[in-house]
């Protein structure tokens, strides 16, 4: 079961917008005989025995010809690395709706402050109480309650030309939120010239920023499932323990990490969850699992058992998906890319996060806005581009990796997040323009 408890306030160009408050519970139900079956259900007045007997009647329809691993309470920690976390469920109450209102105003007031051009300035936060628990007749009973509060921005720029800019952060209290992230990100954004230029070549060296980065990794981290990789759907599928990316890449997923607000103590079988580094230094050296993707391969579950990989919410299918899932950040100033850029485009903004990456092949093409570099120095802006390539061989050519981040969670299922800072890259294929 899965219950999301949510208070959101918004401030829009200075005065209270939208106020709202919702809980939302979700029960999925798995049961099984010669197979397992599955149904989920937001009617907590339900008969138990009715629902149990609807996911058995399922069953039949399922195509595999074996019922589904689940976990005793003895399973759920075996195999793990770190020591099983047991957590007592405890009451949690809301800040105050004025005290995030007053966040808020106090976040778009700094805004303001940047520019008298900006002719919409929105700020919305929201606090999210998330409480998961799992119970089967084998034994396995496990609750958790996690705090996630986010923080939106959206802001238009109106002198010159009309652009918008959306940014993200979350943490895991509202003490933690500040307006530093979006101010940096803010400044940098109106200080890119608003010139158009044309684009004077296709191979070149570029700067790709950390929401670049995130709208490629909100996609890109399927390379590294479980079940992609037991389909032969990944063009990792036998490197593993190779060196596939620059030995400037380690990308990890971290379920417990600090400084966000998305993480999970135990996956939706119950499992432990535990880091995991995909790559390290370059290397390939693991996969995100749940149970039926490490029985597969012989080897023991992530805890990365989960549901809503995508658009579509309230599935009752039990897939692979990540917690935090982040490339790693680097020791450089965002600056120093830019001073080895000399003759190149910096990627700053791209779009269409879920249809422009084949995740079998790692073949992308993605549209983005750029600004061209000459001589080391910003000439112009370049609209209607694309991107294209492979991802083994973009994250192969990223030279210089930045101490910068910015995150991304998955939209509307809200179930994930991916983290990443911004890079200098060798060799990019850009066209249009």
């Amino acid at each position: 079961g899965e219950k999301n408890d949510i208070l959101s306030v918004e401030i829009r160009n200075g005065t209270a917008g939208k106020m709202s408050a919702s809980s939302k519970t979700a029960i999925f139900v798995r049961a099984t005989g010669e197979k397992t079956g599955s149904t989920y259900t937001q009617n907590l007045e339900a008969d138990p025995v009715s629902v149990i007997e609807e996911a058995y009647k399922n069953s039949k329809y399922i195509q595999e010809e074996k019922p589904q691993k689940m976990n005793t309470s003895k399973q759920a920690s075996a195999g793990s690395s770190q020591k099983s976390i047991e957590v007592e469920t405890k009451e949690m109450e809301h800040v105050s709706i004025a005290s995030m209102k007053a966040k808020a105003f106090a976040i778009e007031k700094e805004i303001r402050s940047i520019s008298k051009d900006f002719s919409h300035v929105s700020v919305q936060i929201s606090e999210n109480f998330r409480t998961a628990g799992i119970v089967n007749s084998l034994g396995l009973d496990r609750n958790d309650t996690k705090g996630i509060v986010e923080a939106k921005v959206e802001i238009i720029h109106e002198r010159g030309s009309h652009r918008s800019l959306e940014l993200e952060t979350s943490a895991s209290a509202l003490r933690e939120i500040t307006s530093d992230y979006f101010t940096e990100k803010i400044n940098e954004w109106m200080k890119l010239p608003q010139n158009e230029t044309a684009l004077t070549g296709n191979r070149m060296k570029a700067v790709l920023d950390a929401t670049v980065l995130c709208n490629i990794l909100i996609t890109a981290w399927q390379l590294f499932s479980g079940y992609h990789y037991c389909n032969h759907n990944t063009p990792l599928y036998g490197k593993m323990g190779m060196k596939v990316f620059s030995e400037k890449v380690t990308i990890s997923d971290i379920p417990n990490l600090s400084g966000c607000g998305y993480g999970r103590v135990f996956d939706c079988e119950g499992s432990d969850c535990q880091k995991v580094e995909v790559i390290k230094n370059g290397v390939f050296n693991g996969l995100l699992h749940n149970l039926m993707t490490s029985a597969m391969l012989g080897t023991d579950t992530t805890g990365n058992a989960g549901r809503d990989v995508s658009l579509i919410s309230d599935q009752t299918e039990v897939k692979v998906i990540p917690s935090n899932f982040q490339l790693c950040r680097g020791r450089y100033n965002k600056e120093d890319l830019f001073l080895e850029l000399s003759d190149g485009i910096y990627i700053f903004e791209s779009f269409d996060m879920f249809h422009s990456i084949n995740v079998a092949s790692g073949d992308f093409a993605i549209p983005c806005k750029g600004i061209l570099y000459k001589d080391g120095r910003a000439v112009g802006m370049v609209n209607g581009i694309t991107i294209s390539g492979n991802l083994i061989n973009l994250f192969a050519s990223i030279t210089k990796v930045a101490n910068d981040n910015a995150a991304f969670s998955v939209v509307m299922s809200k179930s994930y997040q991916v983290m990443a800072p911004s890079v200098l890259v060798s060799e990019l294929y850009v066209t249009g323009g």
